[in-house]
């Protein structure tokens, strides 16, 4: 996860120097993420505004492919509003262009999170850490899709004692905070409206960048944040960021945080085991071959979560086979009455093993576009679907 304004700690963008581990059950209710702990201490990051200097963009060209060079920023077009927070692998900050007044988030890689140092030398990149975001940020602007968080370009800064650069990320910022969020928040409203709404977000920009070749490979609940998008009055004129209408704006979900996302694999070429912990997939997480299925995987808990408001934790109730795979003989008792079945149907899909899983790009969005939602209901132990007559 990449941006909160609700006090809820983010999930920083990753390296993709993960070393594998096993899945294990436990007591705590956070997602372990896959890293690599032996990094060294994490140097302190500043702030100053960039010194004036001369800053080409061809030394990107590099590392980035034609014409796919960003957007660069300097400190000094910046105004700093305040931390956002921060997690192992990076630091998050809530900023606004001075020029535009835009509001952003600057997403700083914390340098010991991927070994060395984050400065590069004008005219040649050399420290892993810069290499891990330029690449994420080289990932980010192939991409351009309402519901995947918007990238801005990159924020270049001198180190006022040696004079070398660091570069940072510019995203939009997501003034809703995270879908993990609002699942977790029993005392706020989640109506069924909505949670289809989340869900064909998700599986509408997923399909997008699966078409694009790219899987993400850390697909989680907390790294899909929600994001008011302002409705126009009737003189064409956006509708104030602070009116009360419940008709003034709607609200999107999108996907965030790309930091391990990669080119999808081919055919035995494999990939290393990295991810949040309870979102990864039974191939994954069995150090196997693993694509872009991993992803839809993913996206078949989350789907999981929006039923249930439940944690993606197993001892919150996602339970899991002895294979890693959905227990979905325990997790469907704890499906409300009256979920509407295309969202069941459509995650218990996605959970199942991987040659029986629904592919992204044919079955994520279709189910969001029906007007009419069957609706189970419960006979004992069953459930019954009213609409198809049918029994899951």
């Amino acid at each position: 996860m990449l941006v909160v304004n609700n006090g809820e700690t983010p999930s920083p963008s990753t390296g993709n120097n993960q070393r594998p581990i096993k899945y294990v059950p436990t007591h705590s209710h956070s997602p372990m993420k896959m890293c690599d702990l032996s990094a060294s201490t994490s140097a302190s990051t500043s702030f100053a505004p960039a010194k004036s200097t001369h800053f080409s963009s061809e030394t990107l060209e590099g590392i980035y492919k034609p014409n796919a060079v960003p957007p660069l920023y300097s400190m000094s077009d910046l105004d700093v509003l305040g931390s956002l927070g921060e997690g192992f692998f990076s630091k998050v900050f809530k900023v606004r262009h001075r020029a535009t007044g835009e509001l952003m988030v600057l997403k700083v890689t914390k340098p010991s999170a991927v070994g060395g140092t984050s400065h590069f030398k004008q005219d040649a990149f050399f420290s892993k850490p810069f290499s891990e975001v330029a690449k994420e940020a080289s990932m980010m602007s192939r991409i351009s899709h309402e519901n995947v968080i918007k990238f801005w370009g990159i924020c270049i800064q001198t180190d006022s004692d040696d004079n070398k650069w660091d570069m940072h990320l510019l995203l939009a910022y997501c003034d809703l905070g995270s879908l993990s969020k609002v699942i977790r928040d029993q005392n706020r409203p989640f109506v069924w409206r909505h949670r289809v709404a989340y869900a064909e977000d998700v599986a509408s920009a997923m399909e997008y960048v699966h078409n694009l070749g790219i899987m993400h490979r850390d697909l989680t609940s907390m790294n899909v944040l929600l994001q008011s998008v302002p409705s126009f009055q009737s003189n064409g004129t956006p509708q104030p960021p602070l009116c009360s209408s419940p008709a003034a704006h709607r609200i999107r979900a999108v996907v965030a945080d790309f930091g391990l996302a990669c080119e999808i694999p081919k055919k035995g070429e494999k990939l290393m085991q990295v991810g949040t912990t309870y979102y990864m997939s039974p191939e994954c997480l069995n150090e196997g071959f693993y694509n872009e299925k991993s992803d839809v995987f993913s996206f078949g808990i989350i789907a999981c979560q929006l039923i249930a408001r439940i944690d993606a934790d197993p001892d919150s109730g996602l339970y899991r086979t002895s294979n890693f795979g959905l227990d979905y003989m325990k997790f469907t008792p704890q499906c409300p009455a009256d979920t509407p079945i295309d969202l069941l149907r459509l995650a218990l899909q996605c959970c199942m093993k991987k040659a029986d899983r629904v592919e992204a790009a044919s079955g994520l969005c279709k189910f969001g576009s029906r007007k009419q939602l069957s609706i189970p209901a419960k006979l004992g132990k069953r459930y019954v679907f009213k609409y198809l007559n049918e029994e899951y």
